[in-house]
């Protein structure tokens, strides 16, 4: 028997490694955000507070994929990734985050990064 019976239908070999379809892939978007607060935060500390309040809007059972693409310290904006499917909680969490005396404007999305 070989290997290749043995995968997964979303699968298909490309040269030596796996590749996973395109149809099968898990789709994703991007947010470009500004954090608005007196003083400038620190990538983790945003990063942190940002993820837990998201957790705690949507509730652990659903934990969204959410990751953070790139921060400026400086003037506050920055670029999240999130999932297709748990984008509209994702920015309705987000109009909602205000952690001491940060808060989050939403600037635009996008289902490409170069379009931010």
């Amino acid at each position: 028997m070989n290997l290749l019976e043995l995968l997964p239908a979303g699968w298909k070999k490309a040269g030596e490694c796996m590749v996973i379809k395109k149809s099968v892939r898990i789709k994703k978007r991007y947010v470009k955000f500004r954090c608005i607060s007196e003083e400038p935060l620190q990538q983790r500390v945003i990063e942190a507070n940002m993820r837990n309040f998201i957790l705690r809007c949507m509730g652990f059972l659903h934990n969204p994929y959410v990751k953070f693409v790139r921060y400026d310290a400086e003037n506050g904006e920055g670029v999240l990734k999130c999932s297709a499917r748990h984008f509209k909680s994702v920015l309705q969490s987000l109009v909602l985050f205000k952690e001491g005396k940060c808060r989050v404007k939403l600037l635009s999305s996008s289902g490409t990064l170069k379009k931010l």
